[in-house]
């Protein structure tokens, strides 16, 4: 084994023992087309001294292939929105994935790591210095595949993989904390869910505050909720925090799925 596939491999190991441990922000992954459980999913946010923040999460899901988005709509200028169609219900199709991934104190991807559990494909993602491409190249076995270089329209973006609440929390932060000027955030959506193998996609999405509070519960005491639309071409999702920005639920229209902090109850 090289340098390179046994450096990535103690990335493995680390994201697989970290994912849940004492401080990571838990969630329950819900159809939103019949309210049942179909995952699960982790992740432990850490800020350095310098204002990097080390992102590490883990999520697990088993879908009907009903459930599955069909091929995406395109449009050069705006995100992708996603459709769901009818299918063979009586199939399902299991995921078990875990990120390690740093972003700056902006908000934008810096390098991370995405582990398929199933396949133990570990696939990275590394901007070039000037951020006009990223780096995607993937380890299965030690055998390390060609490097594909994805262009970048802009050189700000997050990778936000299906079904993963650790991105749409980065995101939001981002939209909070360090606002574009046009609501517009770049995303680079890998292979699972919704893209087909091989490769990954880049997406716009625009997040839009929308006026008034909600109300909620968390472990029995009452949360104020702040809310946020994230919009796509066709679809919308759904963005709910608490004063500080935190995650509590997320409404993910393209998927038929909600992330649901764990003990947390959106009020009617």
């Amino acid at each position: 084994m090289n340098l390179r596939s046994a450096l990535l491999s103690l990335v493995i190991t680390s994201v697989a023992t970290s994912a849940f441990a004492a401080d990571t922000n838990n969630f329950v992954i819900i159809n939103s087309k019949n309210g049942k459980v179909m995952g699960k999913a982790a992740y432990s946010i850490d800020t350095a001294k310098n204002g990097v923040v080390r992102i590490r999460s883990h999520w697990t899901f088993q879908l009907h292939t009903g459930d599955l988005p069909s091929a995406m709509n395109t449009d050069a200028g705006v995100a992708t929105g996603r459709q769901i169609t009818p299918g063979n219900t009586s199939n399902f199709v299991d995921g078990q994935y875990s990120s390690d991934y740093k972003l700056d104190p902006n908000g934008d991807y810096i390098s991370g790591y995405l582990q398929d559990g199933s396949s133990l494909v570990m696939t990275s993602y590394t901007p070039n210095k000037t951020r006009t491409a990223i780096a995607v190249s993937a380890v299965q076995a030690g055998n390390i595949s060609e490097t594909s270089d994805v262009p970048l329209p802009k050189p700000g973006f997050i990778v936000a993989p299906d079904l993963d609440p650790s991105a749409i929390q980065a995101l939001i932060t981002t939209a909070i904390t360090h606002p574009h000027p046009d609501s517009t955030y770049l995303l680079l959506n890998p292979t699972g869910v919704s893209v087909e193998q091989p490769g990954s996609q880049l997406a716009y999405v625009t997040i839009q505050p929308v006026s008034g509070t909600a109300n909620g519960t968390l472990d029995g005491k009452p949360v104020v909720l702040k809310r946020y639309l994230m919009n796509f071409h066709t679809a919308h999702a759904l963005i709910f925090v608490n004063d500080a920005g935190t995650v509590m639920e997320v409404q993910m229209g393209p998927l038929s799925a909600n992330y649901v902090r764990d003990k947390f109850v959106l009020n009617p």
